[in-house]
């Protein structure tokens, strides 16, 4: 995969397209499906790591996909700017230590992902997770006002490599993929909608 200046470079791109800023779309519902990548899931085998889901996310180990809810979220449509929210995490565990990366958060005016870390049930940080690459993703809005991304890869940052190396000597380093992820939401409202809600006399 791509290292991920490929993704600062698409961001830029996007940002430098548009002179002027577009119309924020408020976001909510849908999910984003990653599809895992082998070699990362293999190497938590490899070191008796097994994963497991934290609801209302979703993992399907046959499959190799994990699904995360997005309650919220908001984008602006011309930059691709802004953040996207989500719920459910994942769990990784050996036979001494539990760690849990929940709560998610899409950040693709920095091109990563964040989320709120926990090591045998005390929260650490929210910490960068992973990488966007941006270089090859496809996006699509319809009609109907439904927002797709596809074609994301994720990469782990240095500091979750940090981390998984520190707790279980994994022996993984930033840039190691870790799946390609897609995004499904739909548009509930623009900014450049009029609001015709009642007015105080």
């Amino acid at each position: 995969m791509k290292k991920i200046l490929g993704s600062t470079i698409a961001i830029s791109s996007l940002i430098a397209a548009s002179a002027w800023a577009g119309p924020t779309a408020q976001l909510g519902g849908g999910s984003t499906t990653v599809v895992l990548d082998g070699g990362f899931v293999n190497a938590l085998v490899a070191n008796n790591i097994a994963p497991s889901n934290i609801k209302p996310g979703k993992l399907d180990l046959k499959k190799g996909t994990i699904k995360y809810n997005i309650p919220i979220g908001a984008i602006d449509l011309d930059s691709l700017a802004g953040d996207i929210f989500h719920t459910g995490g994942l769990a990784l565990s050996n036979a001494d230590t539990d760690v849990t990366l929940q709560n998610f958060i899409i950040d693709t005016t920095n091109g990563v992902l964040t989320g709120i870390v926990t090591l045998n049930g005390d929260v650490v940080d929210r910490i960068p997770l992973f990488d966007l690459d941006l270089g090859e993703a496809d996006i699509q809005t319809s009609p109907s006002g439904r927002l797709r991304i596809t074609n994301v890869g994720l990469d782990l940052t240095s500091d979750a490599a940090s981390t998984l190396n520190a707790v279980f000597d994994l022996g993984v380093t930033g840039d190691t993929d870790v799946g390609v992820a897609a995004v499904s939401t739909r548009i509930t409202r623009t900014s450049d909608e009029t609001d015709d809600g009642d007015e105080e006399d």
